[in-house]
């Protein structure tokens, strides 16, 4: 096992200074100059073990890979609370009394907007994890050390423009994190329905089994669509529309840009 020095020994000793003055940016490297990362083992009673590389962030998603270590992270704030797909800022407010910093008045609470929470290059894992399940050890129930094998493998997600705030609403890939909702560059999966990029679906919509829709389809509020159907490119569909069955010759034999719309 190499001697090299541990993490903490090749991080710059102004991390905490340097965030206080908001002199920091997220990408920001955390190593000393010269420095790399260190073996990610440690000898413990004479045996060698991996480290998980695995860090929870938002309370809710499984983060790993170097960039996580290399560079700096906008939710290493202590100020900022990152839950879920949203996050507030909180600067202590101390009273004038004594030595300055000492006795805190409040916490002055603010709504971070454009900082980046997680920078490109993290992997995201929650894929791996799956669904939390007890009996077959899943979700928040399964093996870091199953996790961490895989993600030495090379699974997981690699987000290519990290997670942002918008407005204090946190955004993966352009996309807002919503609670059981996995993101993969792009596409978000939410219980058994695909969706495609550059498609819409507002809430109030029911999607049945078996329905593929193509990019750039927008569906609006209200519309049911029954098993089997297929709808092209370019197709608007308006509120208040039911697509059954048999509607599926007449909207297939007329292929794109076809508008179903009230009269």
């Amino acid at each position: 096992m190499s001697r090299g020095p541990r993490l903490a020994r090749a991080l710059r000793t102004d991390i905490a200074s340097a965030v206080a003055a908001g002199t920091i940016r997220p990408g920001d490297s955390l190593l000393r100059s010269g420095m790399g990362l260190p073996d990610p083992v440690s000898l413990i009673n004479g045996e060698t073990v991996s480290w998980s590389r695995i860090v929870i962030g938002g309370g809710a998603y499984l983060l790993s890979g170097p960039a996580l270590f290399q560079g700096y992270q906008g939710f290493y704030d202590p100020r900022v609370i990152w839950s879920r797909g949203s996050a507030r800022g909180y600067t202590p407010v101390y009273w004038p009394m004594g030595q300055l910093g000492t006795y805190m008045s409040y916490a002055r609470l603010s709504v971070p907007a454009g900082l980046g929470l997680v920078t490109s290059g993290v992997v995201l894992a929650d894929g791996l994890a799956g669904a939390s399940n007890y009996a077959n050890a899943t979700g928040v129930f399964a093996r870091v050390s199953e996790l961490a094998n895989a993600l030495a493998s090379g699974q997981g997600i690699a987000l290519s423009e990290g997670i942002a705030l918008s407005e204090g609403i946190a955004l993966s890939e352009g996309i807002a994190l919503s609670e059981g909702i996995a993101l993969s560059e792009g596409i978000a999966l939410s219980e058994g329905i695909g969706l495609s990029e550059g498609l819409g679906l507002p809430e109030g919509i029911g999607l049945s089994e078996g329905l593929g829709l193509s990019e750039g389809i927008g569906l609006s509020e209200g519309i049911g669509l029954s098993e089997g159907l297929g709808l092209s490119e370019g197709i608007g569909l308006s509120e208040g529309i039911a697509l059954s069955e048999s509607d599926l010759g007449a909207v297939g034999a007329t292929g794109g840009a076809v508008v179903v719309g009230e009269p």
